[in-house]
């Protein structure tokens, strides 16, 4: 099975997860908190710059990145990290386009 939906604009996009959306791959991470992978796609030679931030909150989680061996631009596997459970605005913008998607946590 190819990956999920995708969201975005112009030169960045999310992919679902296969089972689940958004938030069906969240896990409880061992160092505390939550983390998932989701896939991101760039057009672009570096990643975007990606925001992780609590809806009706100031609480802010990370993103960091697993470029794949064929480099940038393509697809580029993402970890989100959260702190808390609840719903959480990830959002990812490039030169030209962007993309926002809401995960439930927990």
């Amino acid at each position: 099975m190819g990956p999920g939906p995708a969201v975005g604009s112009g030169d960045t996009w999310f992919f679902a997860p296969d089972t689940g959306g958004w938030g069906g791959s969240v896990e409880a991470d061992p160092r505390g908190g939550y983390r998932t992978k989701i896939g991101l796609w760039t057009s672009m030679t570096r990643p975007p710059a990606v925001t992780v931030r609590r809806v009706g909150g100031a609480e802010t989680g990370s993103a960091s990145f697993a470029p794949t061996s064929a480099g940038l631009p393509g697809p580029l596997p993402a970890e989100l990290r959260f702190p808390s459970a609840g719903c959480w605005q990830v959002t990812a913008r490039g030169a030209t386009g962007g993309a926002t998607i809401q995960v439930r946590v927990g």
